[in-house]
């Protein structure tokens, strides 16, 4: 992450101090290029922000690597729980503001809206291939 955090500062034309500017220092943007310490979830959202990069531009673990093809529902579904659970673990971690806890938790919410969904769609799709599509009396109401 530091190599990546430099090179989009670098090539948004920020100098290190233009980009903590109002958070932290100069000096501090430069321990993190560095690898000698780590950013906020605050100041990473800045970061964001201010560069134009995604989020998963700074903090994937290996970027050369093609993301694995999602093969169906329940890859969906085992994926949006380990988030899940990365998440949640987050949480409940020291240090987090307010704002960022609160974020968070509705990213959480999302993701368990995000399983049942899926799931959802899922069912469907068995009751489909089973010819019993109708056994939902609302979706039934609204074929009819």
């Amino acid at each position: 992450m530091p190599s990546r955090i430099r090179l989009a500062r670098q090539r948004a034309g920020l100098s290190m101090a233009a980009l903590g500017e109002g958070l932290v220092s100069r000096a501090a943007i430069h321990l993190i290029e560095n690898g000698k310490s780590k950013p906020s979830m605050g100041l990473l959202q800045t970061i964001v922000a201010r560069t134009g990069k995604p989020i998963e531009y700074f903090i994937a673990t290996n970027v050369t690597a093609q993301p694995r093809r999602v093969s169906s529902e329940v890859d969906v579904v085992d994926h949006l729980h380990a988030a899940e659970r990365g998440l949640s673990r987050l949480l409940r971690q020291v240090g987090l503001t307010r704002a960022e806890r609160e974020g968070g938790e509705l990213l959480l919410l999302s993701l368990r809206q995000g399983i049942r969904f899926v799931s959802t769609v899922r069912l469907e799709k068995a009751r489909a291939g089973r010819g019993d599509r109708h056994r939902n009396p609302a979706r039934a109401a609204n074929s009819a």
